[in-house]
């Protein structure tokens, strides 16, 4: 391919099974926006530094709490699933027609038809069962 992404190259070069590549090249470009570094801050930087700083006055200061510890277990596929997801409806409300076409909804599991289904406000959606949210969210679209 020509003029593709560097992350692109990186990616296809990487022996990935097909559906994680297709997931993370469908999660970068969901994501893909415009950066300005100007508008972030160094937070830890500027924190380290007042403590240096107070240290130097020899001022005391307090030892902020330490993080609570996780207690659940995440499945970061599904998160990244859902990521992608969101961002690519996000991305689909501000197109203008943009069809989905009934592959991909095929690909979605219930629980993501239905969020789906509740987007696009489709009526009768908490009792229709898989087939039925793809068939009422191919003729929404």
């Amino acid at each position: 391919m020509q003029n593709q992404p560097t992350y692109l190259t990186c990616l296809t070069s990487a022996k990935l099974p097909e559906k994680e590549l297709k997931t993370a090249v469908e999660l970068v470009e969901a994501l893909d926006m415009e950066w300005h570094p100007e508008e972030y801050r160094d937070i830890y930087r500027e924190r380290v530094l007042e403590l240096v700083e107070a240290k130097a006055k020899g001022e005391t200061y307090e030892k902020a709490e330490p993080p609570p510890q996780a207690t659940s277990v995440v499945d970061l596929t599904d998160v990244l699933q859902k990521s992608v997801d969101r961002a690519g409806s996000k991305q689909r409300k501000g197109r203008a027609g943009g069809k989905q076409g009934k592959g991909t909804l095929e690909r979605l599991n219930k629980k993501q038809l239905h969020e789906r289904a509740a987007d696009a406000d489709i009526p009768g959606r908490s009792s229709m069962n898989r087939d039925e949210l793809i068939e009422a969210l191919g003729k929404a679209s």
